[in-house]
């Protein structure tokens, strides 16, 4: 799986790898949040574009497709769940060591949208 991001950033996931080209440090904490289980979000202050690859184990990797669909909204089935219990909680922060970078929980204020309520309105077909 390729994704063309623009302006010659891009970022692909195969083969127990996430390759990522010219990929800015705010675009790439957007995208990790696709893969894990919170927001991820940048606060390092680089304000280059970086080419990166990351490394994961067969476990991470198939957990990391499988948060991705879940976050995406898809039904997995339990068998795709199970897969989850061999994989590693957070399998970003090993491979994001070598390159300096780290994942660290903190709390953060976040922009949320509620939606209180809504109402069809009738369209002309």
């Amino acid at each position: 799986m390729a994704v063309d991001l623009g302006g010659g950033s891009s970022y692909s996931l195969s083969h127990n790898q996430f390759q990522a080209t010219r990929v800015r440090m705010a675009t790439l904490a957007d995208t990790f949040t696709r893969f894990v289980d919170r927001t991820v979000v940048d606060m390092t202050d680089l304000k280059g574009a970086y080419d990166l690859t990351l490394d994961f184990t067969v476990e991470d990797y198939t957990g990391l497709l499988i948060r991705s669909a879940i976050n995406a909204g898809v039904v997995l089935p339990p068998q795709a769940m199970r897969a989850l219990d061999g994989a590693a909680a957070d399998p970003l922060s090993g491979p994001l060591r070598k390159y300096g970078l780290a994942l660290e929980p903190r709390k953060a204020p976040l922009p949320i949208v509620v939606v209180d309520s809504m109402q069809k309105t009738p369209t002309e077909n």
